[in-house]
């Protein structure tokens, strides 16, 4: 199978617009965080939405075909992660969270590492058959 064909372009745009759409919280929260007269706040989550988003465009699949999806999509998942808790320690969401505990906000968590388990070692290779492609 010819992997420019048409019956792998939803994957790759399920890839690219999944992790623009989850990564996309982070621009607005540093345009606020400028705006609120935190530029190295606004600095740093600019950053953190350009390494997020940079790794899961290095990172996609069709460009991997022979490492399991669920490793790649674990290490883009952990980035944005890791910036949701940077944001929440940096600025004391922990205890700021109205009338309940500020961790509750953090219980979503789990459900983005559903695909890991459900992916298990099916590479993109396995899927839709064939060598790399750019």
């Amino acid at each position: 199978m010819n992997m420019n064909s048409r019956s792998d372009r939803g994957g790759r745009w399920g890839w690219i617009g999944g992790f623009a759409g989850g990564t996309l919280w982070i621009l607005p929260l540093a345009g606020l965080l400028f705006f609120k007269g935190d530029p190295l706040g606004g600095a740093v989550g600019l950053c953190l939405w350009a390494a997020c988003f940079g790794l899961a465009i290095v990172l996609r699949p069709w460009r991997w075909p022979q490492t399991p999806i669920s490793l790649l999509y674990l290490t883009v998942l952990l980035a944005v992660c890791g910036a949701a808790l940077f944001f929440g320690l940096r600025y004391d969401l922990f205890r700021q969270a109205a009338g309940r505990p500020g961790w509750m906000y953090f219980l979503w968590m789990p459900a983005c590492f559903i695909p890991v388990f459900t992916l298990g070692r099916k590479r993109w290779g396995d899927i839709h058959g064939g060598e790399a492609a750019s």
